[in-house]
């Protein structure tokens, strides 16, 4: 809830400031834009109203917020940790997951609770990018692990697109990720059924090319929200 309550709060501050550019340009009329996003915030209902502090609290929240210098290394470590990114390979492209996704096999890598749990394990190079090895899983334990990624990806994509369409209703993705949901739904029927009937190999050909449509849809979208934050 934490995690989705800034997502809302960063997307709608980015339209703020696109709204801001777009009515008043460079000349503010008199209202200043960080006034300007935090009344639409506020009317919104994703913020209350700052009350004014005095210079005392002021300097005293900041004396908590930067206590002490870290170091070089400390700071390096911190990037590392953030910038941990993981990838799934189809078709000889290799994809970045959701952050729910990757969130949740790095806590695992963490553990090392892989075995038991029938987790891939993951590959890295420079401790920074990760690849799900599934070479050594049985075709059991892939259909486990494509089933989960679609579900997660699906959710993290409904989550951004709840998100999007409360601060711009005209939105597209109201119109295709229902679309994207519905061929979904259809491609886990039949995958379930073959995976029934024995066919397990055959099932996870089918899941891996929806996941393949799911994680293509899921970068477009922030290819597309990066662009519009530079603009």
């Amino acid at each position: 809830a934490e995690l989705l309550e800034k997502k809302r709060i960063k997307k709608a501050t980015r339209y703020a400031s696109r709204l801001y550019k777009r009515a008043y340009g460079k000349k503010n009329d008199g209202i200043g834009k960080d006034d300007f996003i935090e009344e639409y915030l506020v009317k919104n209902g994703l913020k209350q109203k700052a009350l004014p502090e005095s210079k005392e609290t002021k300097r005293h929240s900041f004396m908590e917020q930067y206590p002490t210098q870290k170091s070089e290394e400390e700071l390096a470590y911190e990037k590392a940790r953030s910038e941990k990114k993981l990838y799934y390979e189809i078709d000889g492209v290799k994809y970045e997951m959701p952050y729910r996704f990757s969130h949740f096999y790095f806590k695992q890598m963490e553990t090392g609770d892989f075995e038991s749990n029938n987790f891939p394990e993951l590959t890295t190079t420079d401790e920074i990018n990760y690849i799900i090895n599934t070479q050594k899983m049985t075709p059991e334990n892939l259909n486990g692990l494509l089933n989960r990624m679609i579900d997660m990806s699906l959710t993290e994509i409904g989550e951004y697109t709840y998100i999007t369409s409360t601060i711009n209703p005209e939105t597209e993705l109201k119109e295709t990720f229902p679309k994207l949901t519905k061929q979904a739904s259809y491609n886990d029927y039949a995958a379930k059924k073959i995976f029934k009937e024995g066919k397990v190999e055959e099932a996870n050909y089918k899941l891996e090319k929806m996941a393949k449509k799911i994680l293509e849809f899921y970068q477009d979208m922030m290819l597309k929200d990066e662009q519009q934050e530079r603009e």
